[in-house]
């Protein structure tokens, strides 16, 4: 029994370093691109930069740049996701007959061999033999393309080594890159499985006519820069030299003749930078033509591996309307209401501020308010309530359709964070009337005007809330008196922001300077200032 146990041992000890040849099998099936980190101050995801500047004496040019691909909501003016449209994956499948190249070093940077291969046909290429019981480096690399594949160099050809190669590539190419170590065995399928990475930055550009009901887009020449025309990348580290002129990056649509269109994805050959520009040299929406829109969005961060969307909407200019028969007001793109729920919408909304233009107090996600706009305390709280996160928003806060507890009116809804952002975006705030913490203290307010139009003006009333108390798990809260009238001029947004929910402040401390996206527990009980639902 013991020598068969040494002889089992000996004989597992051999399998165990056995040499010899092997098959690698290579595969190549996806690509992504790199995470970018959400905003945490501002609650809103992926955001990068945001702009507006004048298009016409009518209308207004709004920017937004965003990583990640288009949305839903580019849509066409009947509402139906265009093909362009759809979410796009930051990781997606290589596209059939995609040509790769792997290049095999040993675990000392020596060169050994390569391959070139096709997505999906790989089994055509010579196989990739190797030896068992090695550790080899696997690099990967490819343009994203059926057709052009970059040639491996080496600095030295005469000796070929990981630090030496390299392989070069236009700016305008999807620059893709995989650097894997792996040990093969002669016991088991060896199999190279590749997730490239992009290595250029990436954006698709939306142009949204729809607010202009029913102009067309018909002619866009625009571009990013900057951006150099060549780059060489190190296999060793992905490390990019950029090489060639520095110019610019165009921005290509294969497709006009509707209210939204959405261009081929434009790669930017340039270093991670906070000075990328877009400047639009033509841009005819119906009989809207305007020429030489330089520096549209301006001095924008970019991340070399980073997808991102940038959206121009074509919205009216900021001025007073009527919406679904109540006063409103448009800024910055947006149309809200002139008054806050309940308020009484006859009164004059920038006039002397009194108790008829406060509003009702609600806790989020509930549809029934919780007390009148002059109470000091609640009549119709719902300390067991818990609302769905998607109460107030059946989609996402940057695509708002309003759900089913939201009291606004026919017409209306309540408002994401980011048109929240955009309002705070297009206005300058201002403390007005008595900012003092009093029951009956009806005189304070927040004004916001416009900075395109000064004439134009969205009064908040200092209401204050009902400030809810955690009693600790399992137990409801309770809600105290109202607090801060005359001080503090809040309303609610529609984000969920996990056990907390949105609500807005501004002016929280009776400071004009004071104007930002606020959250505060579900339980809550804040007035309402509603948005319209439609453009």
């Amino acid at each position: 029994m013991l020598f068969l146990a040494s002889c089992n041992k000996k004989e597992e000890k051999g399998n165990f370093e056995k040499r010899g040849p092997v098959v690698v099998h290579v595969e190549a099936n996806e690509a992504e691109f790199k995470d970018v980190i959400d905003e945490p101050e501002t609650g809103l995801k992926n955001f990068s930069s945001r702009s507006a500047v004048d298009f016409t004496e009518k209308y207004m040019l709004l920017s937004e740049l965003r990583a990640g691909g288009p949305t839903a909501s580019a849509t066409s003016a009947t509402g139906n996701v265009s093909e362009e449209g759809i979410a796009a994956e930051e990781r997606a499948d290589l596209a059939l007959q995609t040509r790769y190249g792997v290049a095999v070093f040993d675990i000392s940077g020596n060169y050994l061999t390569d391959r070139i291969y096709e997505h999906g046909r790989e089994g055509a290429t010579s196989p990739l033999i190797l030896e068992s019981g090695a550790e080899y480096r696997f690099i990967a690399y490819s343009v994203n393309s059926k057709d052009t594949l970059p040639a491996l160099t080496f600095s030295d050809p005469a000796h070929k080594t990981l630090a030496t190669a390299s392989f070069s590539v236009a700016g305008d190419a999807d620059a893709m890159y995989a650097n894997i170590p792996m040990k093969v065995y002669h016991d088991q399928e060896n199999i190279l499985a590749i997730t490239f990475k992009h290595l250029f930055s990436q954006i698709t550009t939306v142009i949204d006519a729809r607010a202009t009901l029913g102009y067309k887009v018909t002619e866009v020449i625009s571009n990013f820069s900057p951006h150099m025309s060549y780059a060489s990348v190190a296999l060793q580290d992905a490390s990019i030299a950029y090489t060639g002129t520095s110019g610019a990056a165009a921005i290509i649509f294969n497709t006009y003749g509707t209210d939204v269109v959405t261009s081929m994805p434009t790669f930017i050959n340039a270093t991670a930078n906070n000075t990328t520009s877009l400047t639009i040299d033509k841009l005819t929406v119906g009989p809207l033509v305007e020429m030489n829109l330089r520096k549209v969005l301006d001095d924008v961060k970019i991340e070399p591996g980073v997808k991102y969307t940038l959206t121009l909407t074509i919205k009216p200019k900021d001025d007073y309307l009527v919406h679904a028969g109540r006063p409103a007001v448009r800024i910055n793109g947006t149309i809200w209401a002139r008054h806050n729920l309940g308020a009484d919408i006859s009164a004059d909304p920038d006039g002397p501020i009194d108790s008829l233009l406060h509003g009702d107090y609600y806790q989020w996600g509930r549809k029934d308010l919780v007390a009148r706009r002059t109470s000091t305390v609640e009549s119709n709280y719902d300390a067991s309530y818990i609302p769905p996160p998607n109460a107030w928003n059946l989609s996402a806060d940057d695509i708002p359709t309003k759900g089913w507890q939201d009291p606004c009116p026919t017409g209306y809804r309540i408002p994401s964070l980011t048109e929240i952002w955009m309002l705070i975006d297009g206005v300058v705030p201002n403390t007005v009337g008595d900012r003092s913490n009093s029951d009956t203290n009806y005189s304070g307010a927040t004004v916001l005007t416009s900075k395109r139009k000064t004439d134009v003006k969205m009064t908040i009333p200092a209401q204050g809330y009902f400030e809810a108390i955690d009693n600790g798990p399992g137990v409801p809260a309770t809600l105290k008196p109202l607090s801060f009238r005359g001080e503090r001029a809040y309303f609610w947004h529609s984000l969920n922001q996990s056990s907390q929910v949105g609500g807005f402040s501004s002016g929280a401390l009776g400071d004009a300077n004071i104007f930002t996206g606020y959250f505060d527990v579900r339980a809550s009980a804040y007035p309402i200032r509603c948005v319209a639902e439609t453009l």
